[in-house]
């Protein structure tokens, strides 16, 4: 198998949402009913009525009406799944766009320090997008329940503020994949994917270390000092009862604990998104958008060359029922410049000096700004003494 068979797996459900869609057999009637709302419904945090809406589908209970006391481990599930399904709802209304980055360049990326990068000096493709970067095996999360997971990729949304200012805000919603999970296996047991979401200022006058930064330590104090006052607001507003002795409590405590272990795992993956972004914000970078290797020819050939309109919305439309779409793929050629040693199997070797974003004066005046890649270098030890870096420009 050579290196572009390599980057475009012949499993549509190799990327999340897929399997999202697959393993989730309410979403499509859950989305159908939200087709009336406004996307705006969603930007003030967890949409209430779609919450229930999950809890009811994945539970048979009626929250509004049922007097019950609300496990905690039941509202673990729920808020998840009801995250997790917001994400992919905002995912679908813009077209379902999913970028695949190669494995070396999700490598280099991760490589790369994009601290000092504003999110103003940003654009996005869409609006919204989901970013495949694979299973990382340096990105491992713990549960409470002990199993293992890898942070495999990205929801991402413009999301509009709903106040008077008007201010845009980057939302990411990371993902995840189980540990010995096969991607024909896709039905997952509801509420056990693990997933993590950050909510970056467009507008800020920091920059992006320093929003992550901020971001983080905000979390880290909610988890540390504010756990009783949280389980206590869930016992006003949800039923919840609260007693630190009680299963509720110790069940929230349990999950509270490994969400701050896994802090710095989250920490250094939305850094890769920020990477990514990066490269992704210019017309001069390595996409090729296409159906990947496995997609049913006949289909493919209808889709794409039918003559009636009619019959190729037909093909695209069986085809997504299959799971098959047209992907984004990043990094192909980039792929071609490095051994085979550090290809998609092997990790990167310890001798790696990071890269960085350089955001450079151009134009008249000097008035305008693109941002430099300074890619990471590779130290090979067999080699000798480190290589000369190389610069790529991302105009």
């Amino acid at each position: 198998m050579n290196k572009l068979e390599q980057l475009a797996p012949k499993n549509p459900y190799y990327y999340y949402p897929n399997r999202f869609n697959a393993s989730r057999p309410w979403l499509k009637k859950l989305i159908k009913e939200c087709n009336g709302l406004e996307i705006e419904a969603f930007t003030g945090g967890l949409y209430k009525p779609f919450y229930d809406m999950i809890y009811a589908r994945i539970f048979g209970i009626d929250l509004s009406t049922n007097e019950d006391v609300e496990p905690a481990e039941n509202r673990i599930i729920a808020t998840r799944e009801a995250l997790l399904s917001e994400s992919y709802l905002v995912f679908s209304r813009f077209g379902k766009q999913i970028f695949h980055f190669a494995p070396i360049l999700s490598k280099l990326l991760s490589s790369t320090n994009a601290d000092d990068v504003y999110l103003s000096d940003l654009s996005l493709n869409y609006d919204s997008f989901y970013m495949s970067f694979g299973k990382q095996k340096k990105l491992v999360l713990s549960d409470a329940d002990g199993s293992i997971s890898y942070v495999d990729g990205a929801y991402i949304w413009r999301m509009p503020d709903d106040s008077e200012e008007g201010i845009d805000f980057l939302s990411i919603t990371l993902t995840s994949i189980k540990d010995g999970q096969s991607f024909n296996d896709y039905n997952f047991a509801p509420g056990t994917d693990l997933l993590f979401h950050s909510l970056l200022d467009f507008s800020s006058s920091s920059t992006v270390g320093e929003q992550i930064e901020q971001d983080f330590n905000q979390k880290r104090e909610n988890y540390n000092t504010s756990r009783p006052e949280y389980i206590r607001s869930l016992a006003e507003n949800n039923k919840v009862i609260f007693n630190p002795e009680s299963e509720n409590s110790k069940y929230w405590s349990s999950v509270s604990e490994y969400s701050l272990g896994n802090m710095p795992i989250y920490c250094e993956a939305i850094k890769l998104v920020i990477n990514a972004l990066c490269y992704l914000n210019s017309e001069k970078i390595d996409v090729t958008r296409k159906y990947p290797e496995g997609t049913p020819e006949k289909l493919m050939k209808k889709a794409e060359s039918a003559q009636k309109a009619k019959e190729r919305k037909r093909a695209n439309s069986k085809l997504e029922s299959l799971g098959y779409t047209r992907i984004h793929f990043c990094g192909e050629k980039i792929q071609y410049e490095y051994d085979e040693s550090i290809g998609q199997e092997k990790e990167l070797q310890p001798h790696w000096r990071r890269g960085h974003w350089r955001n450079q004066p151009y134009g008249k005046s000097l008035s305008e700004r693109k941002l430099i890649w300074i890619k990471p270098t590779i130290v090979r030890a067999d080699k000798g003494s480190p290589s000369g870096g190389h610069v790529y420009s991302v105009e």
